[in-house]
């Protein structure tokens, strides 16, 4: 079989990784969980305060409250069922007293006697097995950090020492080691990968962890994943490119039961070296500056999609550990249904949103889509959902959004001045709109000649005009981001983060303002705004 590499950092991103020898002291903290360096997770709870400035990690300013939802999680769960997440990856740490306690232990074996006492075909496979060397020695001193690392996000003891694991505080979450690539190239088979997957599968696991990458399509793979009944969370890859057109496996599989992560940074920006893809990958996950273990009981930074993948796949555990009747694809639909929105990943992932691990645990178990026509997969299901428990959207009678139809005049002035803090409208004539289009012209937000159809196709260029000037953006002086838009409230929108437009096949980034903009496409325009 050809080599596997691990997609889990760039040469410019290991020469940044920050092995802490010596941390700096903990900081009183009023957080749920005591751990020592608790306050350096920004991932779980992100206060704003994690920068480059204060650890010498190469990091944009955080933002406040980009992060899972933690300690809300925390608060949420209850243990329903004992899961077990099997790691495909590097050996771990199994020495390391703060994941000692959360590895999956084969109760069939007895241990050291060098017998297959339970009859699997691996002797002394106490708690996993090693498929890369054909042992049962799952970490070797000096190495596997990559394993181990991915190990510590998922499964570290929440206690008063080291870091906090998502499942840290569940007796009932348990982690199968399984090696599969050398500790030190981080290269490995095919084979051993599928070897792997046979063996979670033969042994209890639910939810398989890949943070690793392919860059060629292998079909034993693609059908050891689809038979196996499993759960996979995968890495998109860290190449920086569009997963839709360059994909990375096993991410990019055509499969139901894989979950694909891209990385955020603590800004909530998709991280630069992350793979990205509208129909390809599901949601971000932190990623960046992520602390974990690695070898010999070290503390590194490490920054990847291979961090922000087992944050899913601990959140994946949680919630099927949680509700004890669902299935592990209701699991992925909560997940992906339970997203935070973020700017950065629209039209960039399918959710358009990051992990919420409090919102997944907070959900009703038969989560359904808040319209029939829209599914919590979609790419704008969670602008859609927000926008109408908020009153700022409606249905249609049916119980249809049309995600695909145009949006009008009138819809559109609607719900730009309500995203705008303008109070509801009562009509002042027979068209439903006009009390709206009375107050945008008094307000100097629209022109008498763009608003006499209010019934006609809303163009993109008059949308993000308006809401610019519902806004109170003033005309932006910059040279337009745009090829083919030339007007300072549309640049104005764009530098308000309201806006994307696409990319042109030779790269150039438009906004096509004479096009109109589906009833999906607004709703994201006017949950950012």
């Amino acid at each position: 079989m050809g080599k596997t590499v691990f997609k889990k950092a760039t040469a410019s991103v290991l020469a940044a990784l920050l092995i802490f020898v010596l941390l700096p002291a903990s900081e009183a903290s009023a957080s749920a969980a005591q751990d020592e360096y608790y306050y350096l997770q920004w991932a779980l709870n992100n206060n704003g305060s994690f920068s480059q400035n204060a650890y010498g990690v190469t990091e944009p300013a955080s933002v406040s409250g980009v992060d899972i939802g933690m300690e809300r999680a925390w608060d949420e769960y209850t243990s329903g069922r004992k899961v077990t997440v099997a790691i495909i990856d590097t050996g771990v740490d199994i020495t390391n007293s703060d994941l000692t306690g959360h590895l999956w232990t084969n109760s069939g074996e007895i241990a050291g006697n060098g017998i297959d006492d339970d009859g699997n075909g691996y002797a002394d496979d106490v708690h996993g097995w090693n498929f890369r060397d054909g042992s049962n020695v799952l970490y070797t001193a000096g190495q596997d950090a990559h394993g181990t690392h991915c190990c510590s996000t998922i499964a570290a003891d929440c206690n008063d020492s080291g870091i906090a694991g998502i499942c840290g505080a569940s007796d009932s979450i348990k982690v199968m080691v399984l090696k599969a690539f050398d500790g030190v190239t981080n290269l490995g088979k095919t084979q051993d990968i599928v070897s792997a997957i046979k063996y979670a599968k033969a042994n209890g696991a639910s939810i398989v962890n890949l943070s690793l990458g392919l860059d060629t399509y292998k079909s034993e793979l693609y059908q050891v994943m689809r038979d196996s009944g499993l759960l996979f969370v995968c890495a998109a890859g860290n190449n920086g490119s569009d997963a839709d057109t360059t994909p990375t496996y096993p991410a990019a599989f055509d499969l139901d039961n894989v979950i694909s992560v891209a990385s955020v940074d603590s800004s909530g920006t998709l991280e630069s070296e992350s793979n990205y893809g509208r129909k390809t990958v599901d949601l971000g996950a932190p990623g960046t500056n992520i602390l974990g273990y690695g070898s010999d009981g070290k503390l590194f930074y490490m920054t990847g999609t291979s961090m922000a993948t087992p944050m899913v796949t601990a959140v994946a555990a949680l919630v099927y550990s949680h509700f004890p009747a669902i299935s592990l694809s209701k699991v992925k639909s909560i997940i992906l249904g339970s997203v935070s929105p973020l700017s950065s990943l629209y039209g960039k992932t399918v959710t358009g949103g990051m992990l919420n691990a409090a919102a997944a645990l907070s959900v009703t178990a038969d989560v359904t889509p808040v319209f029939s026509d829209i599914k919590t997969t979609d790419w704008f299901y969670n602008y859609v959902s927000s926008l109408a428990a908020r009153g700022v959207i409606n249905g249609y009678t049916d119980g249809t959004f049309r995600p695909n139809s145009n949006v009008s005049v009138g819809e559109a002035l609607k719900l730009i001045l309500l995203a705008a803090g303008y109070d509801a409208q009562s009509p002042t004539d027979s068209n439903w709109a006009s009390g709206y289009r009375d107050l945008a012209l008094k307000y100097g937000i629209v022109k008498s000649a763009d608003v006499k159809n209010l019934s006609a196709a809303a163009s993109r260029g008059f949308i993000a005009v308006t809401a610019a000037k519902a806004l109170n953006l003033a005309p932006s002086a910059s040279v337009t981001p745009f090829a083919d838009a030339n007007d300072p409230y549309i640049t104005a929108l764009y530098e308000a983060g309201v806006i994307e437009g696409s990319f042109t096949a030779s790269g150039q980034r438009i906004y096509r303002p004479s096009a109109s903009l589906t009833r999906a496409e607004v709703s994201a325009i006017i949950w950012r705004m």
